[in-house]
């Protein structure tokens, strides 16, 4: 800066300005101003962009091209922007990649299981938000006890994601939905919001309107201000329990990712690849890494999201957080393809989990066995037995 303007210094210019800011600041004068129009680099439904120090990136079904910010004519959000000059390159192998390597262990090398994660992986990616496909993912995990969950790898998983996307992490077990300034990090930039570590039967369906509507951000002295859908964050949610999913709607809108438990508090990814993910690599794994990353959203592109991998483990944790332990022991020991009278197997169930009617009503158990028929692939039948006075039976087959 000069020592001075028309005999000002500088430091005297900016008392100047401190002294009369409510004046030069102020709402009424800056409403005057001429609005500027931002065209703001978008996603659409065919296309993802990832703008990168040296250039966008620009990931299509078919081919990932290099093009210029001047040959773009977009406006782009400064903190969206990877601080790494990328390297296009589509003839990578990926089995040499550490992420790639990360995601076959927690999937139990299961190709179908990978598959799956991949394309997830590629749907966060894809900022364009399709309104039939508002999903929510949560990364749960394979063990049954929920005691000894942890240190599988789900925050590596949302940090490979932070990479490329702007991502707000928010502490779950301190989190409250209906708390005053609850989003109040979330910023017209913000791309994927990650509620860590979330407690026991979190209220998932409190989260809906986020996921399928917009999001209300409320900032301490700031008026309230409503992202809607198209612009607002996608969502994600980690948890060593599991987050209860009852009814079609929760379904609709939550995609499970099942850890292996490949990776454990005695066996690290620390331990496996003998440094932290991310520490540590040098240009040529960034750059596969990238890569990668842009190879799994072209894969969703084309593809969209397979079929949900859940295991015995998972759907068996679902039943027991809704309906009870008991209840579960109980539904493995029914006999399948065989009719049961319904009051006798209601009264024994009563009887072997020491239940009151009051405690556990007979409506409860029928929608308890619908619920673990459906969550198990079965089916449930129910029939009146007109050769012995209509008797109501069940099947599970």
């Amino acid at each position: 800066l000069p020592d001075s303007f028309d005999g000002t210094s500088p430091a005297a210019l900016l008392e100047v300005i401190y002294k009369g800011s409510d004046t030069y600041f102020s709402r009424s004068l800056l409403e005057f101003m001429p609005r500027a129009e931002l065209n703001l680099l978008r996603d659409d439904k065919d296309t993802a962009f990832f703008p990168f120090r040296n250039g966008v990136v620009k990931v299509g079904k078919d081919k990932v091209t290099m093009l210029s910010y001047g040959e773009l004519g977009l406006h782009v959000w400064r903190n969206q922007v990877v601080q790494f000059n990328i390297d296009i390159d589509e003839a990578f192998d990926d089995k040499h990649v550490e992420f790639m390597d990360f995601l076959m262990r927690i999937s139990s090398d299961d190709g179908n299981r990978t598959m799956y994660v991949t394309h997830l992986i590629g749907y966060c990616l894809h900022k364009w938000k399709d309104p039939t496909r508002p999903y929510a993912l949560i990364l749960a995990e394979e063990t049954e006890k929920e005691k000894e969950g942890g240190g599988t790898g789900k925050g590596i998983f949302f940090k490979a994601i932070s990479k490329l996307l702007n991502v707000v992490f928010v502490d779950g077990k301190n989190f409250k939905l209906d708390k005053s300034f609850a989003f109040q990090r979330i910023n017209l930039d913000t791309q994927l919001v990650v509620i860590e570590d979330c407690r026991k039967n979190v209220d998932f369906e409190g989260f809906y309107s986020n996921i399928t509507e917009g999001v209300t951000v409320e900032k301490k002295n700031k008026d309230e201000l409503y992202i809607g859908y198209q612009d607002a964050p996608k969502f994600g949610f980690t948890t060593n329990y599991t987050i209860q999913l009852n009814g079609n709607h929760a379904k609709r809108r939550a995609k499970v990712i099942e850890f292996s438990n490949f990776f454990n508090p005695k066996k690290t990814p620390l331990d496996y690849f003998g440094h932290a993910l991310f520490d540590g690599w040098d240009d040529d794994e960034w750059n596969r890494f990238y890569n990668l990353m842009f190879r799994f959203v072209q894969m969703y592109l084309t593809d969209g999201i397979p079929e949900a991998y859940s295991s015995e483990t998972l759907r068996r944790k679902n039943v027991k957080l809704t309906w009870g332990e008991e209840f579960c022991d109980y539904f493995d020991d029914i006999e399948r393809g065989k009719w049961h009278g319904f009051t006798d197997e209601y009264t024994a169930f009563l009887k072997v989990a020491d239940y009151e009617r009051k405690d556990y009503s007979n409506k409860r158990f029928r929608a308890a066995l619908e619920a673990a028929s459906d969550a198990y692939g079965l089916t449930f039948e129910i029939r009146k037995n007109r050769q012995d006075m209509n008797r109501k039976e069940f099947m599970v087959v």
